[in-house]
């Protein structure tokens, strides 16, 4: 997998890779786009690439005796290992990069909130 993240992933720009939760996660500005589990490629996704995974299984985590998905979805295998996957990993850090700034948004009203009482 690194491999793969080295050949297709570095043209758009600086990533990171970090170690969490038995799973790698890859970050680009700030925000994870893709997790590695269980030598499965897994990228963000939300309304504007989702379609783009068809019949894909989410990344999903097993809380409470309930399991949890998460807004990832297994990469195709087709694309994994070909020059299309720079242009999801475009679209996944796309992804990830609006849901930081949806965060950050939250998070700020939040505390704007928690001022005025």
């Amino acid at each position: 997998m690194h491999f793969i993240l080295d050949k297709y992933l570095n043209h758009i720009g600086p990533i990171k890779a970090k170690k969490m939760f038995g799973a790698i996660g890859v970050w680009y500005q700030n925000a994870m786009f893709a997790v590695i589990a269980s030598n499965k490629a897994y990228f963000r996704v939300d309304e504007y690439n989702r379609k783009d995974f068809k019949d894909c299984d989410p990344l999903t985590y097993e809380s409470r005796g309930k399991i949890i998905e998460l807004p990832y979805l297994e990469l195709p295998k087709e694309i994994l290992d070909s020059k299309e996957l720079e242009k999801w990993a475009l679209k996944a850090t796309q992804a990830a990069l609006r849901a930081k700034l949806k965060s950050t948004r939250r998070k700020r009203k939040n505390e704007h909130d928690h001022k005025e009482n």
